[in-house]
């Protein structure tokens, strides 16, 4: 697994968290990688990704969500629930990682999972 982890927990709404989650689902579906998606949108590489990281912050925002439709090739609602969500605030219990280079040295990068998510109270 590389180097220790550690166990991070984030509060985001849990709106952001299911459209991440729709966008990743498709993206990966339709075979389009992070990098790929981020200039079909019309931003540098690194937008998406440092979107479905969860403890940096980004969101995606109202303008990302038709961005995010035309470069999918969907609609804008099937990036929405159907229904209202339970919760507005989750908490996201995170392990986090450094992956190992080939040489058995730890790498810059990072892995992650998430552990739990509940309500935030």
């Amino acid at each position: 697994m590389g180097g220790s982890a550690q166990i991070i927990e984030v509060a985001v709404s849990q709106l952001d968290w299911y459209i991440i989650n729709q966008v990743k689902k498709l993206r990966k579906k339709k075979g389009i990688s992070q990098d790929n998606l981020s200039v079909r949108m019309g931003f540098s590489e690194k937008l998406v990704g440092s979107i479905e990281n969860p403890t940096l912050g980004a969101r995606y925002n109202i303008r990302h969500l038709n961005l995010l439709a035309k470069a999918l090739e969907c609609t804008i609602w099937d990036l929405l629930p159907e229904e209202p969500l339970e919760n507005d605030m989750v908490k996201l219990k995170i392990k986090r990682w450094h992956k190992t280079n080939k040489d058995g040295t730890l790498s810059t990068k990072t892995e992650m999972e998430i552990l739990e998510i509940k309500p935030k109270k």
